[in-house]
């Protein structure tokens, strides 16, 4: 077996959108950006064994072991740095709530974790293992900065704690070597970060150089494809640089820095029928649902609609990209929420999300994350206010697994708004449940639990059955 990644003593720089998201979550509380995963296991694991299999994922991922170093003053770009202090005793801790807990006390806790930021002077994760749950279950709560990971990069990294049967002996390979500490006084740390900003200048520079002649030679020899593909490239830049400011509802406008988390459980199986019937995928069904389910929130309200503007993360992700590599780009779409036709609605989502894919500019989310840097904070937190929902269908683990000895029953993604009303996020799990986790901005909707009512409208529409305990897995589990 290969040996695990080694990083340099100074770290490697963050940059692109993984340095973009640092910048604007510590500059702001609104753009808090750490992905929370609520796990649910039919009982409580082995507990050595799974600290054993924590330790050997922080291993073979880095990230888990880097902490963020920022140089001194506003030049060169902040490293990931092997933390020297690296504990992972802090990064997991164990206890139990009262018994018995109910799922409001559970989701609860999960807000509070969600909402205390992560110490910027470790790396930046954690996982809570709380017993105490009815039936003798255990739930683990899993914290993870976007900064580290986009959403299929944290399904990795957590896929690497997991069995793919109930009795697996532990891994019989030695454990593998740790990665070296780093050094992460900031004046050093300052002089890499200059060194290497320098450096990237340079080669940016030759980088023109040796374009310029190319360019010039397609423009000699194609200069109508090289023109039309400069222009469309220019144009997509245009569109999404030309960010509103502020959303589409009248209805769900204000923002603050607190959100509200609920779920809700369907079945795979009905989602997936449901997009056969109307000849479209699983992420058109999906935000087909939200759009009617948000209808209906208005209509709760006595508020008029129209159309709803959201952002649709789009992986580009490749089986050779590492887990801690961010790479999705934000689609932003304007879906149709006034239509009561399912079958409109649903044509609409999916010629939407086609456009969106298709922007030349969307598979350079690096390249936005570099140019945002030109901007003040407050500038970008403003721009993200223009999106009135976040909707994201992430592809989860195809099987049912266990974690420690213990079967992994519900796992629902809770992800920040940054800034949008809701983030509504759907994971898949063996190909059985698709658990839907909702956060809800405590300004722009404070009433949570018909937000989350309404959206299970939405999903009844376009004939995906909602259970009697859709909201409560612990009732629904007792039923099974």
């Amino acid at each position: 077996m290969a040996e695990p990644p080694q990083i340099p003593e100074w770290g490697k720089k963050l940059e692109g959108w993984n340095a973009t998201v640092w910048r604007t979550a510590t500059g702001s509380p609104m753009m808090r950006s750490a992905m929370t995963s609520l796990m649910i296991l039919d009982r409580t694991p082995d507990l050595d064994a799974l600290r054993d299999r924590m330790e050997r994922v922080s291993r073979w991922f880095p990230a888990l072991r880097e902490r963020i170093v920022e140089p001194i003053g506003p030049l060169g770009q902040p490293r990931m740095i092997v933390d020297p202090e690296f504990d992972i005793s802090f990064h997991a801790s164990h206890y139990a709530l009262p018994a018995p807990a109910s799922y409001e006390q559970l989701l609860r806790h999960a807000r509070r974790q969600m909402l205390q930021d992560l110490d910027r002077d470790r790396p930046l994760w954690r996982a809570v293992i709380i017993d105490g749950l009815p039936g003798g279950r255990c739930a683990i709560i899993h914290v993870i900065h976007h900064a580290i990971a986009d959403g299929q990069g944290a399904v990795m990294i957590v896929a690497g704690m997991l069995d793919f049967a109930p009795d697996a002996p532990p891994p019989t390979d030695p454990m593998p070597p740790a990665p070296k500490p780093g050094r992460v006084d900031r004046p050093t740390v300052t002089a890499v970060a200059l060194g290497s900003a320098a450096k990237r200048a340079g080669t940016t520079y030759a980088g023109l150089l040796k374009a310029v002649p190319k360019t010039m030679f397609d423009l000699a020899t194609h200069p109508q494809k090289t023109t039309t593909d400069a222009a469309r490239m220019a144009l997509s830049a245009a569109r999404t640089f030309t960010t509103p400011t502020a959303g589409l509802s009248k209805l769900m406008t204000g923002r603050g820095s607190t959100y509200t988390p609920r779920t809700l459980d369907i079945a795979f199986a009905d989602l997936r029928t449901a997009a056969k019937n109307y000849e479209g995928t699983i992420n058109d069904a999906f935000l087909t649902a939200i759009t009617g389910g948000v209808r209906r929130y208005h209509r709760v309200h006595r508020a008029e609609i129209t159309k709803l503007r959201v952002s649709v993360p789009v992986s580009f992700r490749t089986a050779a990209d590492k887990a801690e590599e961010n790479k999705v780009g934000l689609a932003r779409v304007d879906l149709e929420a006034a239509e009561p036709d399912v079958a409109s609605r649903f044509a609409d989502a999916h010629a939407a999300v086609e456009r969106a894919r298709n922007e030349p500019f969307l598979r350079h989310p690096d390249v936005l994350g570099d140019v945002s840097r030109l901007f003040p904070v407050d500038v970008v937190v403003k721009l993200t206010t223009g999106l009135d929902l976040t909707a994201s269908n992430v592809p989860g683990i195809p099987v049912p697994v266990w974690v420690g000895g213990a079967k992994l029953e519900r796992s629902y993604p809770l992800v920040p708004t940054i800034g949008a009303a809701a983030n509504i996020t759907m994971v898949s799990y063996a190909k059985q449940r698709c658990c839907i986790g909702v956060n809800t901005d405590d300004v722009a909707i404070p009433d949570p639990d018909v937000f989350i009512h309404c959206l299970a409208e939405g999903f009844d529409e376009i004939g995906v059955p909602i259970g009697q305990h859709a909201f409560d897995p612990f009732a629904q589990l007792a039923e099974d």
